[in-house]
């Protein structure tokens, strides 16, 4: 499929193509095109952020970071499928696939947009510290609108009948299920670090941790 008209085709037809996703109707070659655009896109960012240590952990970075968010919504999947289908929001296994892939893709296609501020800062020698931690604004930036997205849609095609009890419950859930999706993927990516390239430190396919990324922060809170 043709990049442009693939880009035209989904920023004029956003809602359609939602619903065409959530219907399981979207065609494949869109299917396809999102999950290749998205990978790219991640695999892009992944390597900048690498790069700050050296092009081989960039390398490195170009092949974990698309696969930390597409591993943290294949883990997700299921609890999501479930509990929409037991609150009423009868969406099909294949509809609800498209639709997340739709969902990370809008996350992967903010995450690039952000591409061009941390190449500044990667350019100008920004200290690793500070470039860690706009790398990962950015990043929670994306994930929070791709996310944000996810539950105005899912919400917005709640059938008619659906009462304002049970929205309120499936709202209260697929927040519950973002924060289960943001902390997943914040332990998975401890896991697979380093991601951020750190240029103090020798190349290292993967930290040696003892420790998850839970108890990483809470050793930091309390100096331990």
């Amino acid at each position: 499929m043709n990049i442009e008209f693939f880009f035209n085709y989904m920023l004029q037809n956003k809602s359609e193509v939602i619903k065409q996703a959530l219907r399981g109707e979207l065609p494949s070659a869109i299917v396809k095109t999102l999950i290749g655009v998205s990978l790219l896109s991640f695999a892009v960012f992944g390597f900048m952020i690498g790069s700050s240590h050296s092009i081989l952990q960039g390398v490195v970075s170009f092949i974990k970071l698309p696969i930390l968010f597409y591993i943290t919504g294949i883990i997700c999947f299921p609890t999501l499928y479930i509990f929409l289908s037991l609150f009423g929001l009868q969406v099909s296994f294949k509809g609800l696939s498209h639709f997340c892939v739709i969902a990370i893709s809008i996350m992967s296609l903010i995450l690039i947009a952000f591409a061009p501020v941390s190449l500044f800062f990667l350019v100008v020698g920004t200290h690793y510290e500070v470039f860690k931690m706009l790398n990962v604004a950015m990043m929670a930036v994306a994930g929070f609108s791709g996310v944000y997205i996810f539950k105005q849609y899912i919400l917005s095609n709640a059938p008619e009948d659906f009462s304002s009890e049970s929205r309120t419950r499936a709202s209260f859930f697929i927040k519950v299920w973002l924060l289960m999706f943001a902390l997943i993927g914040a332990n998975l990516g401890f896991a697979m670090s380093p991601i951020f390239g750190n240029p103090t430190v020798e190349f290292i396919l993967f930290t040696e941790a003892d420790q998850n990324f839970f108890s990483h922060i809470l050793s930091i809170l309390f100096n331990r």
